[in-house]
């Protein structure tokens, strides 16, 4: 068991690095989101694994299983998680309707979009949720509205859905893209406003989105952050007694800023990451914190998971809000 197991997978990186080269070069395209509904295959594996037959036929299984499980990788049109079927009704409540995108949506010859979601007095509260797949995003200015988009993109769209529960806005902004070429990548540019008198949870899935977060206006209670291959920064402000930020990278240049007048603690899960942790202190394995951490009620509690990144974490004077 522990030869075939070697042969999956020496065969499973070799083929790995293969579909990397072809589709760089553009000879090939597929779609990454198609992994996780290729689960079974893992169940095939391990039952070829378990069967009571000779070496050579379960190397023959194997095999045969790498190529249906890339097969199916590169053949599998992308999965469609979300609909556009939506628009706000008087109170703002997104309910279906197939004419939403080109009505609430300003799309010009150029693939702009911007997206206005009305500030209504009774909202207290914002969780967001952001997929971007690759490209550019900006968060730093303020608004009156809950918030605004703005993005340019020259292939896809961007979808949008906004519920309002009770004085909790929840919104999701996907980034979607269409049939084009297989030379032809993501390449939107967006940024965004929020309202900075609204409490705000953010969850952002970066993919290879670079993320330039300034946060120092606005009332930051949680930011999660899942990215892959990105430049990630994060400035946050002292607006809220405690902020949470959850972030899990992959290779990844990431550096985050907290004001002086917050004490911070930092866990970390890394592996062939570098750390530079200015103004923290050790205080036990996987953890660090600022000397005043257990003195100053302002705290930002920092969780990293990383994987070949180059993170940084720094104290810096925060200006007034």
């Amino acid at each position: 068991m522990n030869n075939n197991r070697g042969i999956f997978w020496g065969l499973f990186l070799i083929v790995i690095g293969l579909l990397f080269g072809l589709k760089n070069f553009g000879i090939i395209d597929f779609h990454w989101s198609n992994v996780f509904r290729l689960w079974p295959f893992v169940l095939i594996y391990w039952g070829v694994t378990l069967l009571p037959v000779k070496q050579q036929v379960k190397m023959l299984l194997t095999f045969l299983t790498i190529i249906g499980f890339f097969l199916a990788l590169i053949l599998l049109p992308p999965k469609d998680l979300w609909s556009h079927r939506i628009h706000f009704n008087k109170h703002n409540v997104v309910i279906d309707d197939d004419d939403f995108y080109e009505e609430q949506d300003t799309i010009n010859d150029d693939n702009h979009f911007h997206i206005v979601q009305k500030m209504d007095d009774g909202i207290k509260r914002g969780e967001m949720t952001a997929d971007f797949g690759a490209g550019a995003f900006k968060l730093k200015n303020t608004s009156s509205q809950l918030f605004v988009f703005d993005a340019k993109q020259r292939h896809g769209k961007f979808i949008t859905n906004t519920e309002i529960e009770d004085s909790t806005a929840h919104v999701r902004i996907k980034q979607k893209k269409v049939s084009v070429s297989s030379n032809e990548e993501l390449d939107a540019i967006a940024n965004l406003s929020l309202n900075p008198n609204v409490v705000w949870d953010l969850s952002l899935n970066a993919g290879a989105a670079d993320l330039d977060l300034h946060l120092l206006p606005f009332r930051i209670e949680k930011l999660d952050i899942d990215a892959g291959a990105t430049d990630i920064f994060v400035e946050i402000g002292n607006r809220q007694d405690t902020v949470s930020i959850d972030l899990d990278a992959g290779v990844s240049n990431i550096e985050i800023v907290i004001p002086r007048e917050m004490s911070g603690e930092i866990h970390t899960s890394m592996v062939l990451a570098s750390r530079d942790f200015i103004g923290f202190d050790k205080y036990k394995k996987g953890v660090y914190r600022t000397p005043d951490f257990d003195s100053n009620p302002k705290k930002v509690f920092i969780n990293i998971d990383a994987a070949a990144a180059a993170i940084t974490v720094r104290r810096k004077k925060g200006d007034k809000v």
